[in-house]
């Protein structure tokens, strides 16, 4: 912001200029003034919050507002006169616990198969401490969940390998009917995000996974949360590809456990984490 008639105002974000606006109006606030910050709710973060000075000791007509330090240095020593602006947590704590908690997690660095917390509901499977993994033994369906687990509100990810040829799918709110949500990594690198009750599936959503090597590991992942809708995120290395919300008299919306599928022989897992 600077000069007075008019007063040149822009907004950027990121350190883009995104409105630039001028005000010549009789209401035009042209006095000096402190800064602040403002919001409508609680909960709401800020960071970082900076009050650089100069702009009217410098050119305002034809330079980049924010190209770097005011022309006569820092306008100040320390800071604002208020305090650190983010010295403690908003006014109604933090929104939230830090990172979510691990309930379950699997690297499948043995030997000796799935073992006892897993349950194979269909096909084969086997682990190798080699290149620690698990593999699926069967051309079919190669199914297996996790044993005394349940959540509703949680996400699954594992890394992956379908080497082009299969499917490698991750499973939320499974249940004993085998209804359930997941994650699909196609063959052709496509992700979807489906739901399953009984035999019939259904494409919620699907998007290009941007997985450059489908011969390497890649994570993909799925977050299921609340009831109506369900909503449901499919993730691939971390960013999300697929966002949906279920709200159908079909959606999934109990309680259940986490679990992998394939329907192929040779497809990898590894890092498996609810």
């Amino acid at each position: 912001m600077t000069g007075s008639n008019p007063v040149k105002l822009v907004g950027s974000a990121n350190g883009v200029a995104k409105v630039i606006v001028n005000d010549s109006s009789a209401s035009a606030i042209t006095a000096a003034g402190a800064a602040g910050m403002w919001t409508d709710l609680a909960g709401i973060w800020f960071r970082d919050f900076t009050v650089s000075g100069g702009g009217a000791a410098g050119g305002s007509d034809g330079g980049t507002p924010d190209a770097g330090p005011p022309d006569a240095g820092p306008p100040d020593a320390g800071p604002p006169d208020a305090g650190p602006p983010d010295a403690g947590p908003p006014d109604a704590g933090p929104p939230d616990a830090g990172p979510p908690t691990v309930i379950f997690s699997d690297n499948f660095n043995r030997t000796s198969g799935l073992g006892s917390n897993w349950r194979v509901v269909s096909g084969s499977w086997h682990t190798s401490a080699t290149t620690p993994r698990a593999e699926s033994d069967l051309d079919g369906s190669d199914q297996a969940v996790v044993q005394n687990l349940s959540c509703a509100d949680c996400s699954v990810s594992a890394q992956v390998i379908n080497f082009s040829a299969g499917v490698a799918e991750l499973d939320l709110r499974q249940q004993s009917s085998n209804d359930r949500y997941d994650v699909a990594l196609l063959a052709n690198g496509t992700l979807q995000v489906r739901r399953h009750n009984g035999a019939t599936v259904t494409v919620l959503g699907q998007a290009p996974s941007g997985i450059a090597d489908l011969g390497w590991w890649a994570t993909i992942g799925l977050s299921v949360t609340g009831s109506n809708p369900v909503k449901l995120v499919g993730s691939a290395n971390g960013i999300a590809k697929v966002i949906v919300n279920d709200s159908s008299a079909s959606a999934v919306t109990a309680a259940g456990t986490a679990g992998m599928w394939t329907d192929l022989a040779g497809i990898w897992f590894r890092d498996f984490t609810v």
